[in-house]
């Protein structure tokens, strides 16, 4: 079915620069397009920074020694108390891109939102498949919670984000956590009942869901939210929207078929996959933090993301589902003036400074 398209978004299209074929990503000169995103992302930190925010970076150490690096912004003079953080994952199919590829977005975000914005240079595919990526979002979360103090972070305030491919991570990160901390509950409570305590003044709900005194897991607060912008979920890719989307070259079909079996292998599309590999195979969705995902009716992930905010409502979480009329993926990065991507702007920021 073709739709109607925004179209500032597709004035802004026709002058971006293309790949093969006329597409904007091209997925089968990894090597190549990467250096050019490389190239493309130097340019744009060499830009001018913002006088109103600040730039830090901190790191953590991956089980194999490797730092974690995590670059982190924030409105200038934020004050003493701490604050409220939003650990970001970038775009680019899990398989291209880098945190810093666009730093006036992050300085954006800060500003717009009121928070530390911590991107997360997480590990790409296919050199590190699935769950790798989200295996350090994990521990980048972990990261800022524990040292949140010296950070001038709120432990209690760090959501998680993302957009396309690192919408992918965030998911899979949450996911990961909420996974975590049930064991850890549930070695808490074996423990208690080896102890004799079982029964005998139990903590309340809210101390234990805070506080897992676990051993060999570090402490995982419960993330504060969790925001996903045009999310890439699903591997299988047996939606009608990811067959209808052909033909646009900006993420179509092809790509995705493509990213998916560069981060998954000879896996991709079949029964072994698991929700921390591709969120969208979770069916559990209990327990996950609140949700915003935005898409657009133009973009293939539009009825996978739909589908898991359906499920996610289904099993209590709190959601806020846009489905944006006109919107191609990624429309925010192709026309960031447009009116589309002003109105999409103020429902993102807005659910953001009331969630953090």
């Amino acid at each position: 079915m073709l739709r109607p398209l925004d179209p500032e978004t597709l004035r802004a299209l026709e002058l971006l620069p293309k790949a093969r074929d006329g597409r904007l990503v091209d997925l089968w000169d990894l090597e190549g397009f990467r250096a050019e995103l490389a190239e493309r992302a130097r340019i744009a930190q060499a830009a001018p920074r913002s006088p109103l925010v600040e730039w830090t970076t901190t790191a953590a150490v991956r089980p194999d020694g490797s730092p974690l690096k995590i670059h982190m912004v924030r409105p200038r003079g934020h004050g003493p108390r701490p604050g409220p953080a939003l650990l970001w994952f970038h775009g680019g199919g899990q398989v291209l891109g880098s945190a810093l590829q666009n730093p006036a977005h992050l300085e954006e975000l800060a500003l717009a939102v009121g928070c530390t914005v911590a991107a997360v240079e997480y590990r790409l595919a296919p050199e590190t498949p699935a769950p790798g990526a989200a295996e350090d979002g994990v521990l980048a979360f972990r990261h800022l919670a524990s040292e949140a103090e010296r950070l001038g972070l709120d432990a209690r305030r760090i959501g998680l984000a993302g957009e396309s491919g690192g919408g992918a991570v965030a998911a899979a990160a949450a996911l990961m956590i909420r996974d975590l901390r049930r064991e850890a509950a549930g070695s808490q409570e074996n423990r208690r009942e080896e102890d004799g305590q079982g029964e005998c003044n139990p903590p309340g709900k809210a101390e234990a869901r805070d506080s897992l005194p676990e051993s060999g897991i570090p402490h995982l607060p419960v993330p504060r939210l969790l925001g996903l912008v045009y999310p890439m979920l699903d591997d299988r890719n047996e939606t009608p929207s990811s067959r209808e989307i052909t033909g646009l070259g900006v993420w179509d079909r092809e790509e995705n078929l493509r990213a998916w079996r560069l981060v998954l292998g000879e896996r991709a599309g079949g029964p072994d996959v698991t929700p921390h590999e591709a969120p969208g195979r979770a069916e559990d969705l209990a327990g996950m933090p609140p949700v915003f995902i935005a898409v657009g009716d133009a973009d293939l992930f539009r009825d996978e993301d739909i589908a898991f905010a359906s499920r996610l409502l289904a099993a209590g979480v709190p959601v806020d589902l846009h489905v944006l009329s006109g919107a191609v993926h990624a429309f925010d990065g192709i026309a960031p003036d447009s009116a589309l991507t002003s109105r999409f702007r103020r429902l993102w920021h807005g659910w953001l400074r009331r969630g953090l």
